[in-house]
């Protein structure tokens, strides 16, 4: 059954990758509009961008406070701002949309790699996935629905280029695949502006256009590759050219990657990366965090939405204690990634060596060939997995703060790869054809064919649960995001009657702690307006500098605080020493004092 146009033509697959993009995307857009999951101060901050971009004509090129991560979710906030006005539910539209265009690139790139079956068995495994997952794909922090995007596009273009590589090219194909490289180029510089770990992606799209596309590249399409890569990156190239040498993207990138050092040394390791809490920070708590599982240690990440405070987990969410049916159920989920990372890989390897070592010394069948670039394109999938978790690994911050599972957020994009042994399990293709040979005659051989042919049903059987299992669990994870929803739905109540408290005092300048300023500025539409201070109350985690200055210079700017916060004992320390008298009262969670 086909669905015809004049230029196009949609199969069955076709049709059904649609109706999965299409529920996936509306899944996320009813949490969202129901408020989950939760804002944060973060979040804000891009809300606030989105906000600048289109009444004060900004242009910003990295998040505020920032000199890295790329701003394209305030520039499309902007976009939905003017549509829907100013919220928290149009400014997520933004990575909804990224995460469409990402299935669809990942069903197109496991189409043109394995088939239409196992792209849509993929499809649906990523429509799916816990609250963690969600949180990730839906929240506007700034680059990581990006990098899903840019990530799986990046190979699907240069995938696509190698397959249809041809020594014969009519000129309207060459001038569509000269635009592809450009095209690529373009991905990859926007990719690394939005996110620097689009970095794996780049580096290995870019050796698979050198070891297959090499002649084509030297015969010119490398031009319109660097032209794309430079148009992709002028917002990295206009910083760069501005920047203090001391703060260019090389030395920002390196300093990223050791990002985690000083909690280190808070934690007494010395400047010394310590490689057991780091395996026990990534395969405890940040990888089954990423797939789907149940980390160890509960998302610190996500706490910080509904809680509202800046905790202190980190220091001891690598360590066991004595929990160990949690600890277990998280390696499963890691050795489970493991095994089927291994297994895909080792049988991906032997397929390219079989069909080079049967065509050595022979001209390369157009069918051979293609065959050979896509196992190759499914070996750079798994290497990108592969290289993700190894730079995670090593970094600092998978000892000191293993919760963050936004770093492994690209180990979305190997999937396919991931998940084509239990495929091919479940379909029997792995099952030899040369079982029923004529030499297995005989009462011999009718059981041979017997042994044969109840193995291939086991594993058949075997295959087929454990995809079916892997999509169970992670469909619990979305019901349970769902369940979220009422606790989701308080917490944003709260903070509305917090905004509306401070209307009625007539309170709009305020200083108070990082995760309440920037979130009540945005849900207040900068009419109430707020700077951070530390301990010691002075200005400390400011991301908007302009809000520092106009609370300092409003005498009677309010205190607010949530209940428990460290500020309030040095806060109090001082209004008693003042000559000013204030109002202080307790609303709903939050300490104010307001100075007559």
């Amino acid at each position: 059954m086909l669905f015809h146009s004049k230029h196009l033509k949609i199969g069955s697959y076709g049709i059904l990758a649609i109706l999965i993009i299409t529920v996936a995307t509306l899944i996320r857009i009813v949490l969202i509009a129901f408020g989950w999951p939760h804002s944060n101060a973060d979040e804000s901050t891009m809300g606030i961008m989105a906000m600048h971009i289109l009444l004060k004509g900004e242009h910003p090129i990295f998040y505020y406070g920032q000199n890295y991560m790329g701003t394209l979710e305030a520039y499309l906030g902007s976009f939905f701002f003017s549509l829907f006005g100013a919220s928290v539910f149009a400014l997520r539209l933004g990575p909804i949309l990224f995460y469409a265009l990402f299935l669809a690139n990942m069903y197109l790139l496991t189409t043109l790699l394995y088939s239409k079956k196992l792209a849509l068995i993929t499809l649906i495994i990523l429509s799916l996935g816990s609250c963690i997952m969600l949180d990730t794909e839906l929240v506007a922090l700034g680059g990581y629905p990006e990098l899903l995007f840019f990530g799986s596009l990046s190979m699907l273009l240069v995938a696509w280029l190698s397959i249809s590589h041809d020594q014969y090219i009519p000129p309207r194909t060459k001038w569509l695949r000269l635009f592809t490289y450009a095209g690529w180029g373009i991905v990859c510089g926007l990719g690394f502006w939005s996110d620097f770990l689009m970095l794996s992606f780049i580096l290995l799209s870019g050796l698979f256009l050198v070891i297959f596309c090499l002649k084509e590249l030297l015969k010119g399409a490398v031009l319109f590759l660097i032209l794309g890569l430079l148009l992709g990156s002028t917002p990295l190239i206009i910083y760069n050219l501005n920047a203090p040498s001391n703060l260019n993207t090389l030395i920002v990138l390196k300093d990223l990657h050791n990002n985690g050092n000083l909690q280190l040394a808070n934690m007494h390791y010395h400047g010394i990366i310590p490689f057991g809490p780091q395996l026990r920070g990534t395969f405890l708590t940040t990888l089954p965090a990423a797939i789907g599982g149940q980390p160890f240690c509960f998302d610190a990440y996500t706490q910080f939405r509904l809680s509202g405070y800046l905790g202190h987990e980190s220091s001891t969410c690598s360590i066991l204690h004595g929990n160990l049916s949690q600890a277990i159920i998280a390696l499963v989920w890691s050795l489970g990634f493991t095994i089927l990372w291994s297994i895909s890989t080792y049988s991906t390897i032997k397929n390219i060596w079989d069909l080079c070592r049967r065509n050595q010394g022979n001209p390369w069948a157009i069918s051979k060939k293609q065959a050979l670039i896509r196992n190759s394109a499914g070996l750079m999938l798994l290497c990108s997995a592969a290289l993700i978790l190894y730079l995670y690994i090593s970094s600092p911050i998978s000892a000191a703060f293993p919760p963050d599972s936004r770093y492994l957020i690209g180990l979305l994009i190997s999937t396919p790869a991931l998940i084509w042994p239990l495929w091919e399990l479940s379909s029997g293709h792995s099952l030899s054809s040369k079982s029923t040979s004529a030499e297995n005659t005989g009462t011999h051989g009718e059981k041979f064919s017997l042994l044969a042919f109840n193995f291939s049903t086991l594993k058949t059987i075997l295959g087929r649960c454990l995809l079916a299992l892997l999509v169970i669990l992670l469909l619990v994870g979305t019901i349970n995001a769902f369940l979220e929803i009422p606790t989701v739905q308080a917490y944003n109540q709260q903070q509305d009657a917090l905004i509306n408290k401070l209307s009625q005092l007539k309170i709009s300048h305020f200083y108070t702690e990082y995760w309440t300023c920037d979130s009540t500025a945005f849900l207040a539409k900068e009419q109430i307006i707020c700077t951070s201070i530390d301990d010691a109350l002075h200005p400390r985690y400011n991301r908007y500098l302009p809000y520092v200055i106009i609370v300092k210079s409003d005498p009677n700017a309010a205190y607010v605080f949530p209940v428990g916060a460290s500020q309030l004992v040095p806060i109090a320390r001082k209004i008693a020493h003042s000559p000013k008298q204030f109002i202080h009262l307790v609303y709903d969670g939050y300490v104010i004092y307001k100075p007559l």
